[in-house]
């Protein structure tokens, strides 16, 4: 291809997907505190998401949960954006949403969106977390807004300790925590910056730190980590993130660093994967990917160059493309891809088929899609378990409720543990599709391979509703396992102290 004929083929790619970028930039761009301007990004979300690009609402709600950790000094405009379109919509459920947002909306709505209680939420209620992430007048506080006079007087206190590290889940997971250096690129808070540099010069440039400047977006910050640090695939991870394009054809261009299709699927960053096409032109690596971003003119794009239909994704445990569309309950590019070959019962490296991403994700309307165009609704993954399963542990009542419909004896498969998906509704703490396998005959009494009953299960993963409703049934709740134990023993053991109560 002639270098016009490239350039020309890159704009024609890129204006598709112009309206898709756009969308998405106003959720991962929120940089006001303002309600008139989070008023209009909603307005603009409801005509160009929920309207032009049919996305839906739970998918949008899901984005601004995982990503406030990139923003989060507009956490309260985050959230008011994520109320917002719950109130406007009233999801039953939003399935991956963050620990910390559920636990906000729990303390709001009294119930969670996950259907879940998790554990964090403990420790959420004794560190008494709040929007404001850093109280005033401390060190944090100063270095989010680059407030240097307050920066340097904590400094000066008898007690700082410059080789502290903040641990907090409103910011990007490290098991380690982030060093004050690190947390000025993360801000762009330049002062404090040049002061820790100055002052204390042990303070030592990491990758974290590189990486974050490209958060933060400050030149003078980013351009002192280069001096002492060689960018690398983390770099360009927030460089996507950060959804700069200059950042990111500097890193290729200067760098050589490679853009991983993983990481813009997973910021739903469309241009640097076109990026990516323009500059590789890779087809079978950028095909299965096509069907993430849920945009209908982009896979039709991409199944315009006749591409292996099957073709696994590079990461992502392997998917295909119809994996990820069936994930999204992507009705119209599942039927596509069918109409073109896809194989309906594709594995990926888990053993998962399409069918068993809708019934995991509750997505309804792709689970019966794929079930009328012949899926096998019995078809097992690596661990023996079927959509069912998924659909149980989740407690995806719908999708359950769909499938079962299918099943003559619910009881029949089983994990490679010997599990039914009973058992897996107990782990999960799902009471709703519990009485819906019930109503279907499951077998409440039934033992896995180490002779756990449901009761077991659920005493081992703390689910106390599910506990008592099965105790409702007379069941032997003194039954042994293979190691001796009750369901008492084993929720002690596993210290469930809920339903030890």
């Amino acid at each position: 291809m002639e270098p016009q004929d490239d350039q020309h083929a890159f704009r024609e790619l890129m204006k598709i997907s112009n309206d898709f970028f756009a969308a998405y930039d106003a959720i991962y761009k929120i940089q006001t505190l303002d309600d008139d301007e989070i008023n209009k990004i909603f307005e603009f979300i409801k005509v160009r998401c929920f309207g032009i690009l049919r996305i839906s609402p739970v998918e949008i709600m899901q984005r601004i949960s995982d990503e406030f950790v990139y923003q989060n000094r507009y956490i309260r405009s985050c959230w008011s954006l994520f109320i917002k379109i719950y109130q406007e919509y009233r999801p039953k459920r939003v399935t991956h949403i963050s620990d910390i947002f559920d636990y906000f909306f729990y303390k709001e709505y009294k119930f969670t969106l996950s259907g879940q209680h998790p554990i964090k939420f403990i420790e959420y209620e004794k560190q008494n977390i709040s929007f404001d992430i850093h109280k005033p007048h401390t060190i944090y506080r100063a270095i989010m807004d680059d407030d240097i006079r307050l920066f340097i007087s904590r400094t000066q206190e008898e007690e700082f300790n410059n080789n502290h590290k903040l641990k907090s889940d409103f910011y990007p997971e490290n098991e380690g925590g982030y060093s004050y250096l690190e947390l000025c690129c993360y801000h762009g808070a330049v002062k404090c910056f040049k002061f820790l540099r100055t002052e204390f010069k042990s303070e030592n440039i990491t990758s974290y730190c590189l990486a974050f400047s490209y958060l933060g977006g400050n030149i003078e910050i980013i351009n002192e980590c280069l001096k002492k640090f060689k960018p690398d695939s983390r770099s360009m991870k927030y460089a996507i993130i950060s959804r700069n394009t200059n950042f990111i054809m500097h890193l290729v261009n200067e760098y050589h660093i490679e853009i991983h299709l993983e990481d813009c699927i997973g910021h739903e960053n469309v241009q640097a994967y076109c990026m990516y096409y323009n500059e590789t032109k890779n087809l079978n690596a950028c095909f299965p990917y096509s069907t993430c971003f849920h945009y209908l003119p982009l896979c039709q794009y991409f199944l315009s160059k006749h591409p292996n239909i099957n073709q696994h994704a590079i990461g992502f445990k392997g998917n295909t493309a119809l994996h990820f569309a069936a994930w999204g309950d992507l009705i119209d590019i599942v039927q596509l891809l069918l109409s073109h070959g896809a194989n309906i019962n594709e594995k990926n490296e888990n053993g998962w088929t399409a069918l068993h991403y809708t019934a995991n994700y509750n997505a309804l309307n792709a689970t019966c899609l794929l079930v009328k165009s012949g899926a096998d609704i019995h078809i097992k993954d690596n661990n023996g378990r079927t959509p069912l399963h998924l659909a149980a542990v989740n407690n995806c009542i719908e999708t359950a409720a769909l499938l079962i419909s299918h099943i003559k004896n619910v009881d029949k498969d089983k994990t490679n543990l010997g599990r039914t998906a009973l058992h897996y509704a107990a782990i999960g703490n799902s009471k709703e599709t519990a009485e819906l396998l019930i109503s279907a005959g499951a077998d409440i009494k039934a033992k896995d391979k180490n002779k756990e009953t449901v009761l077991h299960a659920a005493a081992r993963n703390n689910s106390k509703e599910i506990a008592e409703f099965i105790i409702n049934y007379h069941v032997d709740i003194e039954a042994k396992d293979a190691n001796g134990r009750s369901p008492l023993h084993c929720a002690a053991y596993f210290n469930c102290k809920d339903t030890v109560e």
